[in-house]
């Protein structure tokens, strides 16, 4: 199967972390070409050499509209229609377990849209640190990119691409579906950092960077402490 992969990621050094290695290595596996996008014009010659070596493309922009304005802009260098499928990455997430338990899923299914977890703050929606779309979905996914273009502010990427995209395709007829569930989780805050052990228990093979580092922003660190959640990583 013909499929793309494109990895929006965003850090300050000129070395690439070895937990994206190891996420890009996993997603080589799996997909035809991956585009590791970069907001770093100085990587260092050995990770130029660990892309090439590996047969990932590396793309080049810059640092704007978050991780949908990187996909955006790399969407728009590739033929959608040469491939059979999509999968949007970031780098937010520590991969632990291979993806093949994922994607014989994602292949099984009905759905045409995919995603590790749901959420169903504000409206239902994939979780968009990585998500899968089918070819069925292109033309959909091609004209809102194009119509809504990129986004300045956190808050409206979110609500246009996060929330929006989700509910726009689910509008259309299609059907979204994630691969671990929240049961009957419905709090204000995203599900991955409640669910945390109950998507390890489902065999989810990744888990958010920031809940093994602290990383969070401020707005999430409050809302987190507010609501009593383990910050404790062990």
């Amino acid at each position: 199967m013909n499929s793309l992969c494109l990895f929006a990621s965003y850090f300050k050094t000129n070395i690439i972390s070895a937990y994206i290695k190891v996420y890009l290595q996993e997603l080589k596996k799996n997909h035809s070409t991956v585009v590791f996008i970069s907001t770093n014009p100085n990587l260092d010659k050995s990770e130029l050499s660990f892309l090439n070596e590996n047969r990932i493309t590396l793309f080049e922009t810059s640092n704007e509209g978050y991780d949908f304005g990187q996909w955006y802009k790399a969407m728009r260098s590739y033929n959608l229609y040469d491939f059979d499928k999509l999968t949007l990455v970031n780098d937010s997430c520590v991969l632990f377990a291979g993806l093949s338990d994922f994607y014989d899923w994602v292949n099984s299914s009905n759905a045409s849209a995919f995603a590790m977890t749901q959420s169903h703050v504000r409206k239902k929606h994939l979780q968009s640190y990585f998500m899968v779309f089918n070819k069925n979905t292109f033309p959909l996914l091609s004209n809102y990119f194009k119509t809504h273009g990129i986004k300045a502010s956190f808050n409206e990427v979110i609500e246009t691409y996060e929330i929006g995209l989700s509910n726009q395709l689910i509008f259309n007829g299609f059907k979204i579906d994630s691969f671990v569930k929240n049961n009957t989780f419905h709090k204000e805050f995203a599900p991955y950092y409640f669910n945390v052990k109950e998507h390890l228990a489902q065999r989810i093979p990744l888990i958010k960077r920031k809940i093994i580092d602290g990383s969070y922003r401020k707005d999430e660190l409050y809302t987190l402490a507010r609501m009593d959640f383990e910050m404790n990583p062990s």
